[in-house]
């Protein structure tokens, strides 16, 4: 296929790949590093090498890596995007997906639907792009406010704008009332979105400790500004990766767009304009495509890799924007082939500067699509819910050097997803899998087929890789069993406990912890004070510590570390009494150096 592309630059891609992340990430700790684009190098590789990558592509290997684990099925997918933005592939046609794991009667293709949990911040993302980026977008609103908000949205200079004034702009433009912000951070509309300067993680306010979503829309507004003033230290050079920033950012885009929900907002905007029409955002969407959607599973200890019920966080945006809907390859592969066209063109530069941020052990790039940094260093992976920083397991390099990769995860109960983007070569890989748990094997898959196709070494047996990992951590899930005191070792006896029975309140989250006593045992379970969407966890169990103090587990069969119920693994309640009766609850973390304690006060 040929293509008229602009002349390659006289440096090799090693050379200018270095020569641009030098002007990224500035070496002094404790300030923010200074932004950059980097601008796109020659593609390398022709639709005849991208034949040879997919056939480096070993099917066997991702089924035994399935099998390994227990896990069920993946959808892979990989294609490059030129110059012009065209998909090339076999005979200039899109890719057939890899599908792996067992798919009676061919129900698992590339429209198969799978969970894309934290992929739907790609999509908030992509919809401001084109909000700040394309002047059209807002001109073709059919709106009487529409004026008003192309001030408010007027280009590239609104990303540097302070994104909870945006949001009470558009708010006031729409007759709402304003809300209260926070008065310790203030990220731009930009920073919001590479979790910089904006909200800390506090996902304990926002799930239940078996993944349940708590937080609504009235809930989130009304504590808005004392969550962000809850924020710790979190101010300036650090990032702190936080759903909170993106509930914010589909609040933005759904008053921009006048629209009742944000799903309708991201439809007209980007999946309209992309035409990814098997996405689905909504509950009438689920309901419709339900015979479409992937069965989801879940990998416990107790109970191996099992079926369990399809999460459907469609309520409001705080759900959607934290959730995620529903996707499959093909309309991620439109995404990211725009998205790589965009990058390709030095399209969109503002929305694509990369921002040089940190942890705190070492230093890495974000964007607005996800991290960006070496297949060999600890970023590669970082946002999986089985990654953890600075671990032994990195790809290798190819013969030229190693590459730089955008890299992006989504986990949600019963699903995984991961997408990497290598921008240089405009290649993209997009891996979809309906199992969670244990461990993330949508990370290793896209892994697997990264080292494959870019030919890296040292070369990784990743069978075995996932096997020892999958066993180290099984194991660690066991241990924890093990090691946890049971109530009828020792704490409260049956009186005492009696006398816990009882409902505790969270005053800024109005988080509530329940204790009910039947048949002469606790029954307890953690609910969220929505009037409008009441919700509760599953029965959970409790397990003391040592007197005074316990902690809660999800039932047998829920019990995971995937995800968001890790926000309570290691919280411990200690009891706490006013003139001998019991008063409250103190949460205290053992698991997150720096955590605030929290107090769950007692109301009935």
């Amino acid at each position: 296929m040929s293509s008229s592309r602009p002349e390659a630059s006289p440096l090799s891609r090693e050379a200018t790949i270095h020569r641009n992340i030098s002007r990224l990430l500035s070496k002094r700790r404790g300030r923010p590093s200074k932004t950059s684009h980097l601008p796109p190098v020659e593609p390398a590789s022709s639709v005849s090498s991208m034949k040879e990558m997919l056939a480096s592509i070993d099917r066997d290997v991702i089924e035994e890596m399935l099998k390994t684990t227990g896990q069920r099925n993946a959808v892979c997918y990989a294609e490059m995007v030129d110059y012009e933005g065209n998909r090339t592939s076999n005979d200039g046609l899109p890719n057939e997906p890899l599908v792996a794991g067992p798919s009676p009667n061919g129900t698992i293709d590339e429209n198969t639907l799978f969970g894309i949990g934290s992929v739907q911040k790609t999509i908030i993302a992509t919809a401001l792009g084109f909000i700040v980026e394309e002047p059209t977008t807002l001109a073709r609103l059919k709106d009487d406010k529409a004026p008003k908000i192309q001030d408010i949205m007027k280009g590239e200079e609104t990303w540097s704008e302070p994104a909870f004034l945006i949001l009470n702009q558009l708010r006031g433009i729409r007759g709402k009332q304003t809300l209260e912000i926070p008065s310790r951070i203030s990220p731009s509309l930009k920073e919001l979105l590479v979790h910089v300067r904006a909200f800390s993680a506090n996902q304990r306010y926002l799930f239940g400790p078996e993944g349940t979503i708590f937080m609504s829309d009235e809930v989130f507004e009304r504590i808005m500004r004392d969550l962000g003033d809850k924020a710790g230290d979190t101010l300036g050079y650090n990032s702190s990766y936080s759903n909170w920033n993106y509930v914010v950012a589909g609040m933005i885009v759904q008053e921009t767009m006048g629209t009742k929900t944000l799903s309708e907002a991201l439809k007209i905007l980007v999946l309209d304009e992309l035409k990814m029409s098997c996405t689905v955002l909504d509950l009438d969407g689920f309901n419709t495509k339900k015979t479409g959607i992937a069965e989801a599973f879940i990998d416990t200890v107790e109970l191996g890799c099992h079926r369990v019920d399809r999460p459907r966080y469609f309520q409001d945006t705080t759900e959607l924007s934290v959730g995620g809907g529903y996707s499959c390859v093909e309309d991620l592969a439109k995404l990211l082939a725009f998205l790589t066209r965009k990058f390709l063109m030095e399209d969109w530069k503002e929305f694509f500067r990369l921002h040089g941020v940190g942890t705190d052990t070492f230093d890495y790039t974000s964007t607005t699509i996800g991290n960006y940094g070496l297949l060999d260093s600890p970023v590669m992976g970082m946002q999986s819910f089985d990654r953890t920083e600075q671990a032994p397991y990195l790809l290798g390099k190819e013969e030229k050097g190693s590459h730089y990769v955008i890299s992006k995860a989504g986990a949600v109960k019963g699903y995984s997803c991961h997408y990497y983007i290598e921008p240089n070569e405009g290649i993209f890989v997009i891996v979809l899998t309906n199992s969670s748990g244990i461990i993330d094997m949508s990370n290793h898959i896209g892994q697997y087929m990264l080292q494959q196709m870019l030919k890296l070494k040292p070369r990784v047996d990743f069978v075995e890789k996932v096997r020892q990992i999958y066993a180290s951590r099984r194991q660690f899930l066991i241990d924890s069993r093990n090691t946890e005191p049971r109530s009828d070792h020792n704490g409260f006896n049956l009186e005492e406990l009696s006398r816990l029975a009882g409902v505790y309140e969270h005053r800024l989250s109005q988080q509530r912890i329940i204790i009910d006593m039947k048949n002469h045992e606790a029954e307890v379970y953690v609910d969220g004070q929505s009037p409008k969407h009441p919700k509760r966890t599953q029965e959970l169990r409790m397990a003391w510590i040592r007197e005074d103090t316990f902690s809660v587990y999800p039932v047998s069969g829920e019990c995971t570390i995937d995800g968001y119920g890790a926000a309570w693994f290691g919280l411990e309640f200690e009891v706490q009494k006013t003139q001998g009766q019991i008063s409250a609850l103190l949460a205290r973390s053992t698991s997150s150096a720096g955590t605030r304690d929290d107090v769950y006060h007692r109301i009935q």
